[in-house]
């Protein structure tokens, strides 16, 4: 018990540490498509699985979202502002199937 405790703690202050404040892509355009990163907000930190990194950018690639997926121990999840409220419920849904922990901003 005290061990699952102290693993909760240390993924919760990882995922803190790595929040999309500090994830947050700066002035990048990108040359083909034209999307602006810099206007792209942070909507959740999840923990930091390449695996569940490359699915949740299929989900929202695939509900026609472009998303900023980056970081190492934890990932910050960022998205354009008009894709947000769609992005977070999209995010709960996976979430809830495969069961893992997501850390929300702006709730």
């Amino acid at each position: 018990m005290i061990i699952g405790y102290a693993r909760f703690l240390s993924t919760l202050t990882l995922m803190l540490l790595c929040s999309c404040a500090h994830q947050r892509p700066g002035g990048r355009i990108d040359p083909v498509s034209g999307v602006e990163y810099s206007r792209f907000v942070c909507i959740a930190t999840v923990p930091g699985d390449s695996q569940l990194a490359s699915r949740l950018t299929d989900v929202f690639w695939k509900a026609g979202m472009t998303t900023v997926i980056e970081g190492s121990r934890a990932y910050s999840v960022s998205v354009a502002p008009p894709n947000k409220t769609r992005a977070v419920e999209l995010l709960r849904e996976d979430a809830s199937v495969h069961k893992y922990q997501v850390f929300y901003y702006g709730d």
